[in-house]
Parts: structure tokens; sequence; C-alpha cells
């Protein structure tokens, strides 16, 4: 089994703008409170909290601030699990150290669960009406989880991660060594040569007219 990402353009009303920007802001806030908790618990104890922790505090972040109550906690949820997959990377060495989200970057939410695509291609995610979404290829496979997104520049997307059985490829003919060189751009242990067609060069001749 593998896994196959789509991106659509979504055209969300205005009403459901403002729905999206509070479920933005809360996801926001939820990442930013907890990679500040816990940066402040270990350099006061040298204790790293992580997802299972944050969790259980989540539910009484929600009693302190019954906003949050309003989007999705799902997806409240899956913000803290990117922020331990943050948080993993960079122990691995694979990244650097999370940083605070921004209100005037990229904002956006991870929606596990509970969505559906309904007719005419419009987007059903929990506690919303179904928003506009311009599908322009087919959807193979099952799908898994949609990201929802808004660009600095206002544009509005719906990133979709499927599974799906991906057969593999077999193997045909023989194996073969290949050597990339300046001269010739490749040799195989056949051997067989491939001038290098110099493209660049070609380009700077023709547009300034150089001699070789």
């Amino acid at each position: 089994m593998g896994n196959k990402a789509y991106k659509f353009r979504l055209y969300p009303n205005q009403e459901q703008q403002a729905f999206l920007a509070k479920c933005f802001g809360c996801s926001r806030f939820v990442y930013n409170h907890f990679l500040r908790l816990t940066t402040d618990v270990y350099a006061d104890c040298k204790k790293s909290l992580r997802y299972k922790e944050w969790a259980k505090l989540l539910t009484h972040l929600k009693k302190e601030f019954e906003w949050l109550k309003e989007v999705n906690s799902q997806s409240l949820q899956q913000t803290l699990k990117d922020l331990e997959s943050a948080y993993v990377k960079f122990f691995k060495g694979k990244a650097k150290f999370p940083k605070f989200k921004k209100r005037s970057n990229k904002q956006s939410f991870r929606v596990p669960q509970h969505f559906s695509i309904r007719e005419k291609g419009k987007l059903k995610v929990p506690k919303m009406t179904s928003i506009k979404m311009v599908i322009h290829r087919e959807i193979e496979g099952q799908i898994k989880s949609v990201t929802i997104s808004k660009t600095a520049s206002g544009k509005y997307y719906a990133s979709i991660v499927t599974e799906l059985e991906i057969p593999k490829a077999h193997l045909n003919g023989e194996r073969i060594g290949l050597d990339l060189g300046l001269k010739d751009f490749v040799i195989t242990s056949k051997p067989e040569k491939f001038p290098n067609p110099r493209y660049f060069q070609s380009s700077l001749k023709g547009r300034f007219n150089l001699k070789r």
C-alpha cells in the first residue's frame, strides 16, 4: 500500500471564510501554547512533554478558553500530533527546532476523519457547510485525511491524501551501468556513448550570438 496526494482549489463563501479563520486561529493557538509550555517545562526541570501529556492538558485548556470547543476537536488533536512530529524530526537532526506559527504566514489545519466529498465536488468537513472545491483530476484510492490551508495571498486549498495499492515495477531486460561525464553526457557499460547536448551554451549562443 502507498499514499497519493492531491491539491484542489477551494472557494468558500464569506460565512465559511469566517469559520475557517476561526479554525486556523484555534489550531495556531493550540500549537503555540503547547510549544511554549513544553519549552518552558524543559528549561525549568529538564522534563520533555509529548502528545500524551498535551492531549490531557488540552481538555483543561478548552475549559479555560471556551471558544476552542467551537471547532473540530480532532483537528486540534491533530495539531498536537504535528507538533510532536516536529519535535521528533528536530531530535533526529532532520529539521530545525519548531517555530511559533504566525497569522501572517500560511494557515492550515488537518481533518483526520469524518469528512467527505459531496455532489458537484463539494468538500464536507465537521461543523461546516459543504465548501465548493474544483476537482481537476480523478481521485484514486481511499481518502485518509484532508488539510485545509490559506496562503498569504488569500487563496484556499484542500490537500487530500489517499491510500491505495501501488504495484511494484518489474525489472525488464538486462542491468546496465551508467557513467556521467563532461565530454560525453553518459557512457554505458555496453559501452554506448551519448553526447552532451550543451543546452546552456546553445541558448547563450542563440541569445547573444556567441561563438564557441
